[in-house]
């Protein structure tokens, strides 16, 4: 879908890299007939089908204006959030990746006995099992008085809220846990537990300054151009954002750039007809 510049600035160029990748990385064949399923449904729509005819029609076409240049960008729009709408279609969902503790382990478990009493409700089957095998992983008693399905799911969303909260602190929570215990081992005088859990604090602190650090100093991603100032004819500089625009103001700056060697010696005959494409090129 990117536009090969060549054409019209007579150079030869890299194509541009588009802000996402576009190739398939996975081996699983299911996966992938899936996705391409996925993609194929969403782009096969009227103004879709509508705008790559009227592509069809403008290739012909020596130079690239405006409005072509106006569908290609509702084209490559469109073909991006459809292959990223598949992309999530067909992921599973990750398990978060935020440091065990006791707080957020006790957090899951209480969020997770509301949410399987939700489903007892719904479906009116037998839960009786699974709630007493999370009752026996909790600290705390779980009040359960609640006998309606709204209730129920009002408990589900604070629980979540809860969740959450712990699992965006939880690495002062893991680091709190492992000084908890930290100080039961030293009362109970146990040095292997003392000498194991100050190792742990040690490593995860290191890797922890780590990841800081690699933030802060790996190399950055070139930011996608949002603006570009041109000269106006009263010497003054003039500020451009609308995309279309500035495609064409980029084009037009990059033949008048690359079309210098114009007139110089290579470009006439005899030289011309002796280089042949190069003196094109």
């Amino acid at each position: 879908m990117d536009i090969a510049l060549k054409d019209w600035i007579r150079c030869r160029v890299e194509a541009n890299k588009a802000p996402h990748r576009r190739i398939i990385t996975s081996f699983n064949k299911k996966k992938i007939s899936q996705y391409k399923s996925k993609v194929m449904e969403y782009m096969n729509n009227p103004i879709t089908i509508n705008n790559l005819e009227i592509l069809k029609k403008k290739l012909d076409y020596p130079t690239l204006s405006i409005p072509t240049q106006q569908v290609l960008n509702q084209i490559d729009e469109t073909f991006t959030n459809s292959r990223l709408k598949a992309e999530q279609d067909i992921t599973v969902p990750r398990k978060s990746n935020a440091p065990w503790s006791s707080k957020v382990d006790q957090a899951y478990y209480e969020h997770q006995y509301w949410v399987i009493r939700g489903k007892q409700i719904k479906s009116q089957l037998p839960y009786d099992h699974d709630l007493d095998i999370i009752k026996s992983k909790l600290k705390v008693t779980i009040e359960d008085n609640e006998n309606t399905l709204k209730g129920v799911l009002r408990n589900v969303r604070l629980t979540k809220e809860n969740l959450n909260t712990a699992r965006s602190n939880g690495i002062d929570s893991r680091r709190n846990h492992l000084r908890q215990c930290l100080l039961d081992a030293e009362l109970a005088n146990n040095m292997k537990s003392i000498n194991a859990i100050k190792q742990i604090l040690r490593l995860e602190e290191i890797r922890d300054r780590y990841k800081k650090l690699s933030f802060y100093f790996k190399k950055r991603l070139s930011s996608h151009l949002s603006s570009i100032s041109v000269p106006t004819d009263n010497g003054n500089w003039k500020t451009i954002t609308n995309k279309e625009d500035v495609d064409y103001h980029i084009i037009q700056r990059n033949k008048q750039h690359f079309q210098q060697a114009q007139g110089t010696p290579p470009t006439k005959k005899p030289l011309c007809n002796i280089l042949g494409g190069w003196a094109r090129q």
